[in-house]
């Protein structure tokens, strides 16, 4: 018995393979100037195929965003449970926070096309589904260390001086910064002495 060719494109098509190949799309192009057939394309099936897998687009993007970011909460978790103490933890969190954007420019981009994009709906959805987890568990961790601050500020305060450095780097040069001193590691060590000393006994 012959299987049909789209059911062999289908096998053959994993769907942790469509996620990454969805990622890529979407980073490059965004949400809104991405469709489905593009997507189908990307991973080499048919459009009917890719919707055996998802829904519609929007539960791609979504599991797409998840898979972006699953790899790395891993490292976040290995982070909080090997901290030996509040400061530790801090420069552990903004350490693990400048890795993943600086290491993973597919999740940096989709993030700042998001951000970009302003619809409330996706921003929801990525915060509640993908963000919301584990910044409860760096604001729990901060709130350790500074008690009488409020953790969720200082969790945003952190999170907007590492993506403020990285947007910022293609026209560092022109204000006369010279890139010593901008390592990823600089700038983790350099973030989380600003947030020690700017609010421990605030």
């Amino acid at each position: 018995m012959n299987i049909p060719k789209e059911t062999n494109m289908h096998r053959g098509k994993t769907r942790e393979s469509i996620l990454q190949s969805a990622v890529e799309l979407f980073a490059e192009s965004g949400f809104s100037g991405v469709s489905m057939r593009d997507l189908a394309r990307a991973c080499s099936i048919t459009p009917a195929a890719l919707y055996h897998h998802f829904e519609n687009k929007r539960s791609l993007y979504v599991e797409s965003i998840k898979h972006a970011f699953s790899e790395r909460t891993g490292g976040l978790d290995e982070v909080l449970n090997r901290s030996a103490d509040g400061e530790q933890s801090v420069r552990g969190i903004v350490g693990w926070f400048v890795e993943l954007i600086a290491g993973d420019v597919i999740f940096r981009r989709l993030l700042h096309r998001e951000l970009l994009d302003g619809d409330d709906e996706r921003l929801r959805l990525i915060t509640e589904q993908v963000l919301q987890a584990p910044f409860e568990r760096i604001t729990e961790s901060l709130s350790t260390y500074f008690p009488d601050v409020d953790a969720k500020f200082i969790g945003i305060t952190a999170i907007s001086a590492v993506l403020g450095h990285f947007e910022l780097a293609p026209i560092r040069s022109y204000f006369g910064v010279t890139e010593e001193g901008y390592s990823p590691k600089d700038i983790a060590d350099r973030v989380s002495t600003l947030l020690l000393q700017g609010f421990h006994g605030v």
